[in-house]
């Protein structure tokens, strides 16, 4: 999360990991639309939601991650456990099909907000606390 990089932070990595995701056809021309974690994000719907994160961490607080995506993914995040490394079967398993619709923003619960799909990318920035910061907005700006 961003609050890594920022003069306040009060420990852990001094990291950050961002990933950027590129299909290789525009999202409504794919028979099987992508799933998981990331992959659902390309539903060719236009609209991103974030879901449930962890509250900023405070000085000398312990703290252990609760938020699991809660609101911006299908399911619950135990759908999304793999029985091994290289499984390829879980809840919306895309291996092996040829068609698959993608997944159904309307039913997600999370904030939403509008996505100017202007390239076939996404990409996977988190946030903190309450709202969004400078950070991840300027990530969605570019893409």
């Amino acid at each position: 999360p961003d609050y890594f990089h920022r003069s306040d932070r009060i420990s852990g990595p001094e990291v950050r990991l961002d990933l950027l995701f590129t299909l290789l056809r525009p999202e409504r021309s794919l028979d099987v639309a992508p799933h998981g974690l990331i992959g659902q994000t390309f539903d060719g719907s236009d609209v991103g939601v974030d879901g449930a994160v962890d509250p900023k961490p405070q000085r000398g607080e312990r703290m252990t991650t609760k938020a699991m995506a809660e609101g911006s993914i299908e399911g619950v995040w135990q759908d999304y456990i793999m029985p091994s490394p290289f499984a390829t079967s879980f809840k919306f398993s895309r291996f092996g099909v040829t068609q698959a619709p993608p997944r159904n923003v309307t039913a997600l619960t999370g904030r939403r907000f509008k996505f100017a799909a202007t390239s076939t990318s996404t990409s996977a920035t988190a946030s903190h606390d309450e709202g969004t910061d400078e950070i991840t907005e300027a990530s969605r700006r570019r893409l």
